[in-house]
């Protein structure tokens, strides 16, 4: 099983593979713990840190293409831009 940026590339814009990576470890030992002490560890449970962990990490990369692609341009031109706008526009697409 891969966790952190061995599961998921991250840009180092914003600091967050840290934050993505101990919050996978996390989920994996809540959900493998009990299962691999008791040697009966399946497909199922890695399936469960997956689903548990895949939306953070999408919505994270989402994010930052974004900002990689448009918070550059949208600041030197003055626009205005709203940064939970977009935050809740990736969370929408990372959902579907």
């Amino acid at each position: 099983m891969c966790i952190g940026d061995a599961a998921h590339a991250m840009s180092p814009l914003g600091g967050v593979g840290v934050n993505l990576a101990v919050r996978d470890g996390v989920a994996a030992a809540r959900i493998l713990a009990e299962p691999l002490l008791s040697g009966s560890l399946s497909t199922s449970e890695l399936a469960a840190v997956q689903l548990c962990r895949e939306p953070p990490a999408i919505f994270m990369q989402r994010l930052q293409r974004l900002l990689h692609r448009t918070i550059g341009t949208l600041v030197v031109r003055g626009r205005g831009w709203r940064l939970q706008d977009q935050c809740a526009l990736c969370w929408r697409n990372s959902q579907a």
